[in-house]
Order: C-alpha cells, then sequence, then structure tokens
C-alpha cells in the first residue's frame, strides 16, 4: 500500500539528531554501485541508472564545456571492494585529448556526480564521500585554475547521510546543488527527501535552502538535477517513490531559492521521475526521465513556456520506447537533445542495453532519433551538453565520450585518457639469478597509483623447453593498500625459467607490464 508524507528534511539546527547508519551504508555510499531497480532508491543518482559496468569501468556521469575547446567530464569507478574512485577528466581542445585530473582531494570513497563551469578556470563538482566514522555525506569540490587543483568546499554530515546529484552556477559567485538526504523513518521504514544547498560567495560558505511543500511517496523523494537562468529564477526536478512506480517532483524559485515552490508534471499524471532540466530563459524549459521501471518503461519528455506554470508532455519516438531519458540540453528555444538508456532485449536472462540520442528543432513539438552507434554496443549515456547548435559531447558508461561538430547529424568516439599504472617485479631467493630444486622463489614488486589497490596483478612463469617458452603457471595475486603485492613459486623441474607480471586493461586505467626476469633452476 502506497503512502504519502510530507517533507521533514528541515534545515540541520531543525533537524532530527538520530542517524540512519544502516540506510547511509546500504544506499548511500553505494549509489553508484546499484543498478537501476536494485533499490527502491535507484532513480535518486542519475549515474546509477546506467552504472551497470563491472568493477573498475568508469562511469562518466556528467559534462560540460565553457566554449568549444575547453570541457570537463566526472564520474567513478569502483574499485576491487567496491569502494568508489572519484574520476575527473579534462580538456582544452574540445575532446582531441581528455587527461585526468587529480581530484584525491574528495577522499579515498567518493564519487563525482555532476560538474559545472562558468568561466575557463572557476568549476564546481558535487558527488558524495563516505567514511566509517560518519557514514555518507555530501560533496563540494572547486578549482580556480582550469581543474589543475580541485578544494573540498563542503562535506558536512549532521543529520542521516546525504548526497548531492547535481550542481549549476550562474556566475563565479551564485551556485545551487541538489540531492537526497536521510529523513528519520516513516512507519517503520528509512525515508529520504530532496536537499538543496546554495551559495553565494563561490562557495566559500553553502548553505541548505527549504525545498518546499514536497510529498513524500513510500517515504522517499529526491531531486536528480537543477538549473538557473540568473540568481533569482531557478528549478529542480527530482522523483518520489519506487523506481518502478515513480512521480516526477518539480521546485522552482524567482528569489534564488530563499523560496521554493512545487509545480505539478502532466506527465503520465504525474507519474514518471524527471532526471533531468534545462531551462533557456525563465519561460521556456524542458525535462526528460522515465517511467514504468527501466526493464519494461517509457520516457517522459515535458516542456514549458510559461515558466513551469504549466507544463505537456512532448512525444519521443517509437523507437525511445523502454527507455530512460538522462539528460537533456537545449541551446536555444528550438535546439535542444536528451540521451539516455534503452533496454534492447534480453540475453541469458539478463537484461542489455543500448545508448540512446533523441534531437528536436522545433522546441520540442516533435523528437527524433539520431544514431548512437559510436557510443558502442553496450550501456547508455548520461549526460549531454552543447556549446551552439553544431557542437556537442555526451558522456556515459564504460568511460564513453562521444562527440558531434554537425547537430548531432554524425557522433565520432573521444578517448579520455586514463591512468597508466607502473608495476615492478623482483625476485629473491636466488643466488647469481639461480635456485636449487626443491626451493621457492619469492616474486615481490609493487603498482603505483596506489587507487589500483585491491586490483589484481597476473604473474606467469614460463619454463624454456628446446627453442620455445611454454607456460607452466599463471596465478593473481591482490594488490595491497600500499600496492606492493608478494607470491612464491617452487619449481618441479631443473632448468630455465622466467617471471613475468602484468596488469590488465580496464576503463579505468591502461594495461602494464614489467620485462621477463630469467632465473634457473639447478
Amino acid at each position: 500500500m502506497r503512502q504519502s508524507a510530507r517533507l521533514t528534511c528541515e534545515p540541520a539546527a531543525r533537524r532530527r539528531t538520530f542517524r540512519l547508519l544502516g540506510l547511509a551504508l546500504l544506499l548511500l555510499s553505494l549509489a553508484l554501485a546499484l543498478p537501476a531497480g536494485v533499490s527502491a532508491l535507484s532513480a535518486t543518482n542519475s549515474s546509477a541508472r546506467f552504472a551497470r559496468t563491472s568493477a573498475g569501468d568508469v562511469s562518466l556521469a556528467s559534462v560540460t564545456f565553457t566554449d568549444a575547446a575547453y570541457g570537463w567530464a566526472v564520474g567513478s569507478y569502483r574499485d576491487a571492494s567496491y569502494a568508489n574512485v572519484p574520476v575527473l577528466l579534462a580538456t582544452s581542445d574540445g575532446g582531441i585529448t581528455w587527461n585526468a585530473r587529480d581530484v584525491s582531494s574528495a577522499g579515498s570513497d567518493a564519487s563525482l556526480n555532476s560538474i559545472s563551469f562558468v568561466d575557463a578556470q572557476h568549476g564546481w563538482a558535487v558527488g558524495s564521500t563516505y567514511d566509517d566514522s560518519i557514514g555518507s555525506a555530501p560533496l563540494v569540490l572547486a578549482t580556480s585554475d582550469g581543474g589543475i587543483t580541485w578544494d573540498v568546499q563542503y562535506t558536512e554530515n549532521p543529520w542521516d547521510g546525504a548526497w548531492l546529484s547535481s550542481v549549476t552556477f550562474v556566475d563565479d559567485s551564485h551556485g545551487w546543488a541538489v540531492g537526497t538526504c536521510g529523513d528519520g523513518w516513516i512507519d517503520g521504514m528509512p525515508a529520504v527527501a530532496p536537499y538543496i544547498l546554495a551559495t553565494s560567495d563561490g562557495g566559500a560558505t553553502w548553505n541548505e535552502q527549504y525545498p518546499g511543500d514536497v510529498s513524500l511517496l513510500d517515504g522517499m523523494a529526491s531531486l536528480n538535477s537543477v538549473t538557473f537562468v540568473d540568481a533569482k529564477h531557478g528549478w529542480a526536478v527530482g522523483s518520489a517513490g519506487d523506481a518502478a512506480d515513480e512521480t516526477a517532483v518539480i521546485v522552482a524559485t524567482s528569489d534564488g531559492g530563499a523560496t521554493w515552490a512545487t509545480q505539478q508534471s502532466s506527465s503520465r499524471d504525474g507519474y514518471g521521475g524527471l532526471y533531468s532540466v534545462s531551462f533557456i530563459d525563465a519561460k521556456h524549459g524542458w525535462g526528460v526521465g522515465g517511467a514504468g521501471g527501466e526493464q519494461s518503461g517509457s520516457p517522459v519528455l515535458i516542456g514549458t513556456s510559461d515558466g513551469g506554470v504549466t507544463w505537456s508532455n512532448e512525444s519521443p519516438p517509437e523507437v525511445a520506447t523502454n527507455s530512460f531519458l538522462e539528460s537533456v540540453r537545449f541551446i536555444d528555444a528550438t535546439h535542444g537533445w536528451a540521451v539516455g538508456t534503452r533496454n534492447r532485449g534480453y540475453s541469458g536472462g539478463t537484461p542489455t542495453y543500448v545508448p540512446v540520442i533523441l534531437v528536436t528543432v522545433n522546441g520540442g513539438a516533435t523528437w527524433q532519433p539520431q544514431d548512437a552507434s559510436s557510443a558502442g554496443a553496450d550501456g547508455g549515456l548520461g549526460s549531454v551538453t552543447f556549446v551552439d547548435s553544431s557542437r556537442g559531447w555526451a558522456v556515459g558508461s564504460s568511460g564513453t565520450i562521444i562527440a558531434t561538430s554537425d547537430g548531432g547529424a554524425t557522433w565520432g568516439r573521444q578517448h579520455g585518457n586514463v591512468p597508466s599504472p607502473k608495476v615492478t617485479l623482483k625476485l629473491s631467493g636466488l643466488k647469481s639469478g639461480s635456485i636449487k630444486l626443491g626451493k621457492s622463489v619469492t616474486a615481490k614488486g609493487s603498482v603505483t597509483p596506489t587507487s589500483l589497490a585491491g586490483s589484481k596483478v597476473t604473474l606467469t612463469v614460463q619454463k624454456k623447453r628446446s627453442a620455445r617458452w611454454v607456460t607452466l603457471k599463471s596465478v593473481k595475486r591482490t594488490i595491497s593498500a600500499t600496492g606492493a603485492y608478494i607470491w612464491k613459486y617452487k619449481p618441479a623441474r631443473r632448468g630455465a625459467y622466467r617471471m613475468r607480471a602484468t596488469i590488465a586493461k580496464t576503463a579505468a586505467h591502461t594495461a602494464a607490464k614489467t620485462k621477463w626476469r630469467p632465473f634457473r633452476v639447478k
């Protein structure tokens, strides 16, 4: 039985003082690790809906460009222990090259969900960080040098856990971030509610804003996306209820967030969560999302021409059936794009997904599909941005970055640079390069960067037979928190041997290997 309650997630001074440690651990710290539909809260974080890759694969959640040259993308991947590792990529040549930036300031278990820049120097990224002592906390990073260095601006967690899903700035002073916070219990069940932070000094201080009279459906409501057209007028969208039966949440402000008021979506009488919103002025805006559960659902497209006083449905093309739309971007009153993920069927009982790109050239009156094959055959797209009617970029699962210079008529794949690990190997227990039969040789080494801790290094032993080398054994060893690994090998026969260490390529890093280390058994 569905139950409704009013939002009680108020500013910290009035909020409940108890914590939901289990909720924070299970739902918030693993937001990126949960595929859609696993948790009733899966729709509260857009990156959670398309991050269906295995541990080690990068899922890019957000992309932004200030002009045709300067752009940034954020996301995360999961290490072998399923802790989140934040990723931030930057380009200064329109995406011809993408370079990883150091965001270690975010912490050892953190994810980045959204990024906003107001010029080539000033930017902010938001997400969440997890610590055993405090649980999940909202995270805000900032840069004033184009993303070369990032500092933590906000990571307070004075309540039941929270994360941030979206951030927007209109200048280098005024910005807003939205997401989800724990909100105690309703009828014995953990509740979550919309959460808004705002700053008027570039992030030197962040203050909570009350998101208005939002109803919790089954104890759940969240904000997934926020946009402002100036320092006064803004909108945030989200969802209430579980993933299979969500209703839309829309809140708006005309005073910079001092007060927020709810607006009504006409999408399926309000059913279907909203994951992204885009406005070009104080009147014209669009929202996208999905309804009915991702495996059998349908996309939601809505638009307004009166600032959200009324919202109307927009019809997606038939090819978008069984799709969820994750992101929408308009650059003027006529040209807009939406991206997302479509369930194309099942393989061995497991759903398979493909990316979706839709375009409109008449303000959303009609939408047409664009060829998304360059994004890959599996996975989805989670964010799209354009700087004019021709040049745009989209990012998504498996580290996907695609770009267009003709309004999306053609899309080409861009590959972001990922860390290149270094691995060493030293053999001990040898005398003059040899050991006696019955003795063991110890393989020791190290791997950098330390973000690969928990991943595997493969050690391969070969023996020379006549003129060729034959593999005798191949084992995997876990890389420790300090980057070290160790393995002992006891040869069974005399002869010439060699050993090598390798690390397999993933979306999170390139492959790496050592030279063959020879030794003899006497």
